[in-house]
C-alpha cells in the first residue's frame, strides 16, 4: 500500500536519521500474590495483553518500506509478528522512586535510539518493558514504553495502545 504524504514525509525523516520515532509510556501495577510474583509470569501476562492489543489495532500489523530510487515509501502488511521483534524486557531492582524513574529515563533513551529495520519482516513499532520488582513494592510495577515509527502512529495512537493494553 502506497504511503500518503505524511507517511512518506516521516519515512524520509526516518531514513535521514531525524525523528526516528515517538514514544508514549505508561506505568502499570500488576496485582499478583507473592506466590505468583515471578518475572516469567509477568512477562507471560504482558505478552498475552500485547497479543490482544495487536488484534484490536490493525496498524500494528504493518511495516514501513522506505522510499527507494524507483519506489515511493509504502506500508507492508506483515504475515506474522514475532514477540522478540516487538518487546524488550528489562529488570530493575532499585527500591527508591527516584532510582526507578532514572531507570525509566535510561530505558527511554535507548528506546528513542531504536531504528526500525527489516520493515518487510518486522512491524514499525516496539515496546520496551521495565519490570520493577522489589521487596518494598506490594505489587510489581511495569513501565511500558510504546515506541513507534511516526509514519504509522502518533501520540494519540500511543495513548490508544496503552488503553487497550490495560483492558
Amino acid at each position: 500500500t502506497r504511503a500518503g504524504i505524511l507517511g512518506r514525509y516521516y519515512a524520509a525523516r526516518h531514513v535521514g536519521g531525524q525523528y526516528l520515532s515517538f514514544a508514549v509510556s505508561g506505568r502499570y501495577s500488576v496485582q499478583l500474590s507473592s506466590e505468583e510474583n515471578s518475572k516469567e509470569l509477568i512477562e507471560s501476562l504482558y505478552s498475552w495483553a500485547l497479543q490482544k492489543t495487536i488484534q484490536r489495532h490493525s496498524t500494528l500489523c504493518y511495516g514501513v518500506l522506505d522510499k527507494t530510487p524507483t519506489e515511493e515509501a509504502q506500508f507492508t502488511k506483515l504475515a506474522s509478528i514475532q514477540l522478540n521483534d516487538v518487546v524488550e524486557f528489562h529488570s530493575d531492582e532499585e527500591s527508591t522512586k527516584e532510582k526507578q524513574n532514572l531507570a525509566l529515563s535510561q530505558m527511554l533513551e535507548v528506546a528513542h535510539e531504536h531504528v526500525f529495520t527489516h520493515q518487510q519482516e518486522r512491524p514499525a513499532w516496539k515496546t520496551f518493558v521495565l519490570i520493577h520488582n522489589t521487596a518494598e513494592l506490594k505489587y510489581p510495577r511495569l513501565d511500558v514504553a510504546f515506541v513507534c515509527h511516526h509514519a504509522i502512529g502518533d501520540g494519540t495512537s500511543g495513548t490508544s495502545f496503552h488503553k487497550t493494553l490495560l483492558e
